[in-house]
């Protein structure tokens, strides 16, 4: 029952999005055509009613640089904002919690990312993201892997805990995966924090394929 239309101005390359319900991949026409669509596209508004986007429907939008997003926003879906080259930036400054799903922003443009308290990011949503130097996690975090230029990456000061328990002798999850600049993890100044580890067993690594991490 989605009522989504949709309006682009080609000589500012501005593509608004008013109504209610999701965006999905198909509202940029044929196959045959999209490209040349996606092509004049440099920034997306989506106005108040809309919730989520679907999978794909802004991957690899060559100069796509900005969205905005309503305040009321739930849902990123998969490589909903892949290989979007041209897009440097992101905010995520919603009032709801929003859910940003795997590969969301996979090999895009990004250069900075801070992630808020009320956004939640499964694994691998920035993997490949060659450009990205910087990633700071405010409550959960996901995964990173095959960042190139990745130096730093910040953990939720609420941070207590990484992996099942600190009885267990199950090892973390992975926290970055072959970013081969990255040199500083930074945690938060609480007490203590349980169950870091290095292994190899089947649940990962802390660091894997990190060869100039100097700082923890």
């Amino acid at each position: 029952e989605d009522t989504i239309e949709y309006n682009f101005n080609e000589a500012t390359g501005v593509l608004v999005f008013r109504g209610e319900g999701e965006i999905y991949q198909d509202y940029f026409g044929t196959p045959e055509n999209r490209d040349e669509i996606t092509a004049k596209i440099k920034t997306v508004i989506i106005e108040d009613g809309i919730k989520s986007i679907g999978r794909y429907v802004f991957s690899d939008f060559p100069v796509l640089e900005n969205v905005v997003l309503p305040f009321e926003f739930e849902k990123i879906d998969e490589h909903a904002f892949a290989y979007c080259k041209s897009m440097k930036k992101f905010n995520f400054n919603v009032s709801e919690y929003l859910s940003v799903r795997p590969y969301a922003f996979k090999g895009s443009g990004l250069e900075y990312v801070n992630i808020p308290s009320n956004v939640g990011v499964y694994g691998h949503v920035f993997d490949d993201c060659d450009s990205l130097k910087k990633i700071v996690f405010n409550a959960g975090w996901c995964i990173v892997s095959d960042c190139d230029s990745l130096t730093e990456i910040v953990m939720p000061a609420d941070i207590h805990e990484l992996g099942s328990t600190a009885e267990t002798e199950e090892p973390i999850c992975t926290i970055a995966r072959n970013c081969k600049n990255l040199r500083t993890i930074t945690f938060p100044a609480v007490e203590e924090i349980n169950n870091i580890k290095v292994s190899t067993a089947n649940y990962g690594m802390f660091v894997e394929d990190g060869p100039n991490l100097k700082t923890i």
